[in-house]
C-alpha cells in the first residue's frame, strides 16, 4: 500500500528538508521493506509519503520481531525499483534527515539491488545533532527510542514513516534549542551525497564466506550507482575486488551504460583468449543470477 498527501505545490523555503527512514527485511541493508518519507517546510510537517516495499528477497525472524512486516505483507507490495522514481523525486538535490545513516546507507544498496541511475542530496544525521545539542542523553543512548522517552513524543517506533516524522521533528527541536537553521544544524553530521560520481577505486580482500569467495573481481564503465558502494557490496559477497585487470581477475562486473567495450574488457578479453578463466558480465545479470541462488 502507498499512502501520501498527493501531489500538490509546497513553498521551499530556507528551512526546508525531507525526513526518511526504511525497514528491512534482513540483515543486509538493501532488503527495504518499507520506506517513508516526510516533507517539512518552515519548520512544519507539510508532506508524508508511505509504502510497503518486496525486497524479493528472505524475511529473517529478527526483523519481523522488530517492525511486525511479514512476506505476507509485501507480497503484492511494489518492487523498490517500481517506486524509485517517485523516491528520487521527495529527495534529489534536497536536504535530507535520517536519524543515524543506516537509512541513507540502506537507500544506497537498494539502489545497486534495483540497477538504477543514483542522485545527490545533502543528508542530515539527526543522531548526532541531538550529541551535539543534548549530550546528557548520553547514557541511554540517542536511539529514537530513548529519545521518544526523553522528549516525551508519541509515535510508533519502526514504522517507517512515523520514524521519519519524528526524525524531522528532533531537528525542529533542535533548531528551537539552538536558534539555528536547518543548514547550520546540518553541519554538525552534513554529508554530501552523490551517488553519480565514483570515488578512486579501492582494493579490498576477499572472504571466505558468500557466493562470490574466491573470485577476483574488478568494475569497468559507468555505473546506475556510486562504484564504492557496488564495491562493497560485491566484496560483502565474498569477492576481492581489484582496481584493474590482471591475470588474478576471475570476474569482471560492468556497469552496462556504456556503448563502446572499456579499455579493462579489451584487456579481459585478451586474457581470455591466451586461456585464462575470466567472465564477463554486467552488474543487473550479476544481481539477477545471485538473487536466483
Amino acid at each position: 500500500m502507498i499512502f501520501g498527501f498527493g501531489k500538490k505545490e509546497i513553498r521551499r523555503g530556507p528551512d526546508h528538508f525531507v525526513a526518511v527512514d526504511v525497514e528491512t527485511a534482513n540483515s543486509e541493508r538493501g532488503s527495504i521493506c518499507q520506506i517513508g518519507i516526510a516533507e517539512f517546510d518552515n519548520w512544519q510537517l507539510v508532506d508524508k509519503w508511505v509504502t510497503l516495499v518486496n525486497p524479493q528477497c528472505e524475511f529473517d525472524e529478527a526483523n519481523i520481531g522488530v517492525h511486525s512486516i511479514t512476506p505476507d505483507a509485501v507480497r503484492n507490495a511494489p518492487s523498490f525499483g517500481h517506486v524509485y522514481k517517485q523516491i528520487k523525486r521527495r529527495m534529489e538535490n534536497r536536504l535530507v534527515v535520517s536519524h543515524t545513516l543506516f537509512d541513507q546507507e540502506a537507500i544506497s544498496e537498494a539502489i545497486i539491488y534495483a540497477a538504477k541511475v543514483g542522485f545527490a542530496c545533502d543528508w542530515i544525521d539527526s543522531s548526532r545533532v541531538v550529541r551535539h545539542l543534548w549530550p546528557e542523553y548520553r547514557k541511554k543512548g540517542f536511539g529514537l527510542g530513548n529519545l521518544k522517552q526523553e522528549f516525551g513524543m508519541t509515535f510508533q517506533h519502526h514504522d517507517a514513516l512515523e520514524d521519519a516524522i519524528a526524525a524531522g521533528e528532533i531537528l525542529c527541536m533542535a533548531a528551537k534549542k539552538s536558534n539555528l537553521g536547518a543548514r547550520e544544524l546540518g553541519e554538525m553530521s552534513l554529508k554530501k551525497i552523490s551517488i553519480s560520481y565514483p570515488p578512486r577505486a579501492e582494493k579490498l580482500e576477499g572472504k571466505k564466506d558468500g557466493p562470490l569467495s574466491g573470485h577476483v573481481c574488478v568494475l569497468s564503465g559507468d555505473f546506475p550507482s556510486d562504484k564504492a558502494n557496488v564495491s562493497k557490496l560485491l566484496n560483502e559477497l565474498g569477492a576481492a575486488v581489484h582496481p584493474n585487470v590482471t591475470k588474478k581477475t576471475s570476474l569482471l562486473v560492468v556497469g552496462g551504460l556504456e556503448d563502446t567495450p572499456t579499455g579493462k574488457v579489451k584487456k579481459a578479453l585478451e586474457y581470455a583468449e591466451r586461456g585464462q578463466s575470466i567472465e564477463i558480465v554486467d552488474l543487473k545479470t550479476l544481481v539477477g543470477r545471485l538473487k536466483r541462488h
